[in-house]
């Protein structure tokens, strides 16, 4: 987890929305690695409020591999109340778009497989119970 502290939104300007997150995000984008372009994934927001620290947004980046999300690689940003960057925080991977997404079997082997698997065409006994 690579994480960046303070002063980012002065270099970056202010996120309020998730296309400014976007926006942010593809202004460092060589820092990211060399397929990294935030169109090429998904940015979801939460807001909290405390009486400590405000009230601070939180921009969570997940890229997507043709519509699929990338589990374990993302970048979150967190802003406060004004839309200044105070954190960025990563487990982005750039290296999934090297990934050989080539299915090893076809569709119609996984589901013969999945239907062994679980036991499809046998019996059910008769003294079976849903618990």
């Amino acid at each position: 987890m690579n994480r960046l502290l303070g002063g980012l939104g002065q270099i970056a300007g202010i996120v309020r929305s998730e296309d400014d997150a976007k926006a942010f995000l593809d202004r460092f984008s060589d820092q990211f690695g060399e397929h990294f372009s935030a169109e090429n994934g998904t940015v979801t927001v939460q807001s909290i409020s405390d009486e400590t620290l405000g009230e601070r947004s939180f921009y969570c980046y997940s890229p997507t591999i043709d519509g699929i999300p990338v589990v374990g690689s993302q970048i979150i940003l967190s802003a406060d109340r004004t839309g200044i960057v105070t954190s960025l925080s990563n487990s982005y991977n750039d290296a999934v778009y090297e990934a050989d997404l080539s299915p090893a079997i076809s569709a119609g082997e996984a589901e013969e497989l999945a239907c062994q698997a679980l036991g499809a065409g046998q019996e059910a006994s008769a003294d079976a119970s849903l618990v």
